[in-house]
């Protein structure tokens, strides 16, 4: 963990009375789904760079007007 960011937690561990285990949980089931939709968008990606995924055009699997 970044010095700075130890530096915070403590601070608001001794502010609150609550443990760092407390906040580290917090923090980690208030931003786990960000985490893994930005990381797994990026695999994808590198994935469909990369040609071992396709992806077809929302008309071809749509009715679109020409």
């Amino acid at each position: 963990m970044p010095y700075a960011v130890e530096v915070r937690l403590k601070n608001l561990v001794a502010k609150t009375g609550r443990t760092k285990s407390y906040y580290i949980t917090e923090a980690t089931c208030e931003h786990l789904d960000d985490l893994e939709d930005l990381y797994l968008a990026e695999q994808r990606l590198r994935d469909i760079r990369a040609g071992k995924i396709h992806t077809i055009s929302i008309c071809s699997s749509l009715i679109c007007p020409d």
